[in-house]
């Protein structure tokens, strides 16, 4: 027995539906506004990179997830997680609120897909 989540696109309507494999279908008809009640899974392909469900952007640059003070963040950049975290900064500052006067982001995390684990570093840097 399958279990799968869909969202309604237009009214932001919740069901969970039951049944098997062979039933699954990614998309539905929303049983309130007559709108697609997408599986949670697929949204994003449905609707130009926000996740509507979910509540994320999926396009966007970075995402900084941090439930508490003491939490380890979720790290998204450029719509992919960043694992195994092992220092993130991220710095804007502006002199005023129309013009950008400073970014920057930088990543470290550990690569575990080789023989010995490797520190890389990702990010972005404008003044």
């Amino acid at each position: 027995m399958a279990c799968a989540k869909y969202g309604c696109l237009k009214c932001k309507y919740e069901e969970v539906k039951r049944g098997n494999r062979e039933e699954y279908v990614e998309v539905l008809v929303c049983p309130k506004c007559h709108g697609a009640l997408v599986d949670q899974y697929r949204t994003a392909k449905y609707i130009g990179g926000i996740d509507y469900v979910a509540g994320k952007n999926i396009n966007a640059l970075l995402i900084i997830e941090l439930d508490n003070e003491t939490a380890v963040p979720k790290v998204f950049y450029k719509g992919e997680q960043v694992k195994h975290l092992r220092d993130v900064d991220f710095e804007w500052n502006t002199e005023t609120d129309v013009v950008m006067g400073k970014l920057n982001i930088d990543i470290e995390n550990v690569d575990t897909s080789g023989d010995k684990p490797v520190i890389k570093r990702t990010g972005v840097s404008k003044c």
